[in-house]
């Protein structure tokens, strides 16, 4: 371990032109009870006044270790994350968005938990799944049981847990599975990569916040059907993997609409498509919903 007897944690956030949300959640870290941690900036070339932001972080007096990447190009979240995980020295990573807001015990709880003993040096676990809070301090997303350990995917689409929750992992197991690129497209939803950590390793759920989230007008969350629209690659190949997995009824349905949805986006073949829906049926009772709403999307977001 790093650190003496302690582990370190790295915090990644990635940025896109927002300065006044950085620093409000700079002011957070800064009131962190642990300071065991480092914070790594990816800075996704923003093209606004958020370099006077990050300048400020950067030569702040606070005594905690930032670094900060400013890339050439912007590529979106997914490839950012990359650039982060690859730089992180901790043994554990939390992403953390910069519209979020720290609780000031966020440290010392996820230290708390990775430090119960056997945990940092058991093979089959590579997560530990913490609850969300909305700004207000009311649950956003909650964990039905708690310290419960349990196949990551399995246990989240088993019991409807769909969003977005406070993971926490190995640094060493993030570096194994790396976001991949589509061309012309800066949006994939981090469960593609969440769900093949979930295939190989199993993650505790855990009853706690650590951080708050605020989802602005300008947020991935707040625009995301216009996100999955013109990222239409990613938003097929991340239906097409959920389609592999063992889900309640409800969700397999969803998931085969979204996943023909962006096929007739993707000028897929109605061969095609049939060919991967793990379902025949429902696929066939499907197609016609599925391509109005395909036609009711194009229509709204105005694609010729």
């Amino acid at each position: 371990m790093k650190g003496g007897d302690s582990l370190i944690v790295s915090i990644i956030t990635t940025v896109y032109n927002r300065k006044a949300k950085m620093l409000r959640l700079f002011e957070s870290l800064e009131k962190q009870t642990n300071k065991n941690f480092e914070w790594i900036i990816v800075d996704d070339k923003s093209n606004d006044d958020t370099y006077e932001g990050l300048k400020i972080i950067e030569e702040s007096s606070c005594n905690f270790k930032r670094r900060i990447k400013y890339l050439q190009q912007n590529s979106g979240k997914h490839i950012a994350l990359n650039y982060g995980i690859q730089m992180a020295n901790g043994e554990i990573t939390i992403i953390v968005d910069s519209d979020e807001v720290a609780y000031p015990e966020m440290i010392s709880r996820v230290l708390q938990q990775w430090e119960i003993s056997g945990r940092v040096s058991d093979q089959q676990l590579g997560v530990i799944v913490f609850e969300r809070f909305s700004s207000d301090g009311s649950p956003l997303r909650k964990v039905p049981h708690d310290n419960v350990r349990a196949n990551l995917v399995e246990y989240r689409y088993g019991n409807g847990l769909m969003g977005d929750y406070a993971e926490t992992f190995k640094t060493s197991v993030l570096r194994k599975h790396v976001f991949p690129r589509f061309k012309d497209e800066k949006f994939l939803s981090e469960d593609y990569v969440w769900i093949d950590i979930g295939k190989v390793y199993d993650a505790i759920f855990i009853q706690q916040g650590i951080y708050t989230s605020r989802y602005d007008e300008d947020g991935l969350t707040f625009n995301s059907k216009r996100i999955m629209w013109d990222n239409p690659i990613g938003t097929m190949k991340l239906a097409e993997k959920r389609l592999s997995l063992k889900t309640p009824i409800y969700w397999k349905l969803k998931f085969i609409v979204v996943y023909m949805i962006f096929s007739f986006r993707n000028n897929v073949s109605i061969v095609s498509i049939f060919r991967k829906a793990p379902n025949k049926l429902f696929s066939m009772l499907l197609i016609l919903p599925s391509y109005f709403v395909y036609r009711v999307m194009k229509s709204r977001f105005k694609v010729s």
